[in-house]
């Protein structure tokens, strides 16, 4: 029996069809057919995509950016007879812009022109990707090393911060300095956060400072719209603490940097 290709195609359902166990499933179903509409799958490959929110590791943190959903989904359409196993192979390695500049949709339909439908030729492919997937990384990994500029006004924490995003989501060098706040901002909030471990001695599994994480939604989304306009760290014991900044004060530094960059 093949791992990577079906013998017989698997009935299908729109998304909205299937049912649901609990609301963590229900939240990844509408964020699903949020970003893909509500589409025709298998209930194996329902079962893998709702697997991508509990999974890690890989070389990449793209498994439930919608790029990557959609880049996936395009495969099981395209190449149907793959299994899961084949998708879950290609998922691990999935990331939109590599994919893209190899047209590795392409590349597959090649291979499987020349050698069939075997499993051999699928690892092949998967062998294809790692290589391309290799060299791309080390262009990547040279391009973070320019932000190494800013450790000395942003400090070595939000610096490396920064790398991970171009090493393992591929984010545009301009695009991170486009939206950096200011330095004092950022260092505010990580001594806070600091200053809530401990005095809530909490000092083990304490979250990234509340400035990275909306960095990270304005770098994706290009708006905070959605964001609250007073951030807020939530303690363990119940207990609440506002950020020492707000929505307002984190996009007017970085109208402020633009203007001293400028200068």
């Amino acid at each position: 029996m093949s791992k990577y290709f079906k013998e017989v195609l698997k009935e299908e359902k729109h998304l909205s069809e299937y049912e649901v166990k609990d609301a963590q499933e229900q939240r990844e179903l509408e964020y699903l057919i949020e970003v893909l509409g509500d589409v025709p799958i298998d209930e194996d490959m329902k079962k893998l995509f709702h697997q991508q929110f509990h999974c890690f590791g890989g070389r990449y943190s793209v498994r439930t950016k919608p790029e990557t959903i959609k880049g996936v989904y395009d495969f099981t359409r395209r190449f149907p007879e793959l299994t899961k196993n084949a998708i879950d192979e290609i998922w691990f390695r999935y990331i939109d812009d590599t994919f893209e500049k190899y047209d590795m949709k392409s590349v597959l339909d090649k291979y499987l022109e020349i050698f069939g439908k075997e499993d051999e030729t699928f690892e092949l492919f998967i062998g294809y990707v790692e290589k391309k997937a290799e060299q791309e990384q080390e262009i990547k990994k040279q391009e973070a090393h320019t932000l190494d500029e800013l450790k000395e006004e942003y400090g070595e924490k939000f610096t490396t911060h920064l790398k991970s995003l171009v090493v393992r989501q591929h984010k545009d060098i301009d695009e991170i300095k486009k939206y950096l706040p200011s330095a004092e901002l950022i260092r505010k909030d990580e001594e806070h956060i600091l200053d809530l471990s401990r005095r809530t001695r909490i000092f083990f599994g304490c979250c990234e400072p509340v400035s990275y994480t909306m960095f990270d939604i304005l770098l994706e989304e290009k708006t905070l719209d959605t964001y609250t306009e007073t951030p807020t760290y939530y303690i363990s014991t119940g207990r609440k603490e506002q950020a020492t900044f707000t929505k307002t004060d984190f996009l007017e530094s970085i109208k402020k940097e633009k203007t001293k960059t400028k200068k």
